[in-house]
């Protein structure tokens, strides 16, 4: 890693890294779920609460699953949290999967 002087400079060298090894569009969610299992494990997961950790500062967690409603991207972003070691986060989204999964053909 570059020497990194501020937060900033280290959010757009990541930003950088995963947009150089994921050259597909989020929103092809296979595509995505493809490139992200040739990740390194923080990298991997990382990329994978992304859209979780835009759907929260834009949104709610419902919307989240509503905008995202892959089952294998859910089980990424499960892990990449309990990987990154947001065990309260990790949990409150279990919790939530758990319950959307019953309605998950509805969306």
């Amino acid at each position: 890693m570059p020497d990194t002087p501020s937060d900033d400079e280290i959010l757009a060298f990541l930003d950088q890294e995963l947009t150089a090894r994921i050259p597909v569009s989020r929103a092809d969610i296979p595509a995505f779920l493809a490139a992200l299992k040739t990740l390194p494990p923080g990298l991997r997961s990382m990329a994978a609460v992304y859209e979780l950790d835009v759907s929260m500062a834009l949104d709610d967690l419902v919307w989240h699953f509503r905008n995202w409603y892959d089952r294998e991207l859910a089980k990424e972003t499960s892990r990449g949290l309990h990987i990154l070691g947001a065990t309260v986060p990790a949990r409150l989204f279990d919790a939530a999967y758990g319950l959307v999964s019953a309605k998950w053909d509805d969306f």
